[in-house]
């Protein structure tokens, strides 16, 4: 399981399109799945990895309410499996940008904190 942080503004959400994307947009690891929480509303429903990317606007906006800035935490979790590794990538893109224009190639990764739990 992977687990990022980040802090998003009221702002982000209501004039840009948030995805979740992964690299391949098509996963061999059937088991892969994420969650996105806050520490105010913790949830334990997972989704499952369908064809990437998918537009998370609406579970973020649900999770801030009416504050303007807000810690969400999203989840990635897969069977550990080398030959089925994965990138996970939150983007933002304009409002609006077509979905066929929605893709990994496109971004410029940025550094962020990763926090790893690994139960044995």
């Amino acid at each position: 399981m992977k687990c990022q942080p980040f802090i998003i503004k009221q702002m982000d959400v209501n004039t840009t399109d948030i995805y979740l994307m992964t690299d391949p947009p098509v996963l061999k690891d059937k088991s892969a799945c994420w969650i996105i929480d806050s520490t105010k509303n913790m949830t334990d429903a997972r989704e499952n990895f369908g064809s990437s990317p998918v537009l998370i606007n609406d579970k973020i906006a649900a999770f801030m309410g009416e504050n303007q800035n807000s810690t969400i935490w999203v989840y990635v979790f897969s069977s550990g499996n080398p030959n089925e590794i994965i990138d996970v990538y939150i983007a933002k893109f304009p409002r609006g940008t077509p979905y066929e224009q929605v893709k990994t190639q496109y971004l410029t990764p940025q550094p962020y904190y990763l926090i790893f739990k690994i139960w044995i």
